[in-house]
């Protein structure tokens, strides 16, 4: 999506601006797949293969412990089981060379993906870069961004997902705990808007911002009344899933 909201105002809360720019998220940007409640990775591996042609990352593959690594849903492991060129980067050494030592894989790294200055052997080129649940955790989004746009192919993509800081679950944890629920790691939260924005400073383009409706009412609401879920959107699905490209 590219839409400059400055050419409508020098003020980024203008009226007028805010809804020029709802209007081509809405009709351009937005897509929505149903699925059952534990097809996630499915879509998400659907997206991949839709946008892959030949080298793939997955940034932060670890996923903190090993208890993610042992889970027979890591989703790493489901990324290794369907394409064959995949390269894998995470700052916790530790658990990189104990991946290393426990599989046949190839293309593990261990590093930092907002150092600028990092390389993989041989500086491939991806189609597709894999970030799951990372952005939250950064210090500064915008250099992973300028890092994925280094090691990207040009009209590569780059899928990412995080999680959705006004859906209603994270309303009733405010309303039982009395304080909205967060990683204790987290940093920051991107909302569309944020990062639609961030893609324009960083020269992406926002593609495309996926939401997954995998509850029976949601799947419900999306088949019978999908301009009622489109609307209520924000507030239903837990998770955003951003599908940037570079140029």
């Amino acid at each position: 999506m590219t839409i400059d909201w400055r050419a409508i105002s020098e003020d980024p809360n203008d009226k007028t601006a805010h809804i020029a720019w709802l209007k081509k998220y809405n009709s351009d940007v937005v897509k929505v797949f149903s699925c059952p409640k534990n097809g996630r990775d499915e879509i998400i591996l659907s997206l991949i293969d839709e946008h892959a042609n030949k080298n793939v990352l997955d940034i932060g593959f670890v996923e903190h412990t090993l208890e993610y690594i042992h889970r027979p849903d890591w989703f790493h492991r489901k990324l290794r089981n369907k394409f064959e060129n995949v390269y894998a980067l995470d700052l916790n050494e530790k658990y990189v060379d104990f991946i290393r030592e426990n599989n046949s894989w190839e293309h593990l790294y261990a590093g930092n993906a907002t150092d600028i200055n990092f390389s993989f052997k041989g500086n491939p080129k991806f189609s597709v870069i894999h970030a799951g649940d990372l952005i939250e955790h950064l210090t500064d989004v915008g250099q992973l961004l300028e890092f994925v746009d280094k090691h990207l192919e040009s009209g590569g993509h780059v899928i990412l997902s995080t999680p959705n800081p006004v859906a209603i679950s994270k309303l009733l944890y405010w309303a039982r705990k009395g304080n909205i629920a967060c990683n204790l790691e987290h940093t920051c939260w991107i909302t569309p808007i944020n990062m639609s924005e961030l893609c324009a400073r960083k020269n992406l383009i926002f593609e495309q911002s996926v939401y997954i409706a995998k509850t029976p009412f949601t799947r419900f609401l999306n088949f019978a009344m999908p301009s009622v879920f489109k609307w209520f959107k924000d507030l239903l699905i837990p998770e955003f899933v951003y599908i940037l490209r570079k140029p």
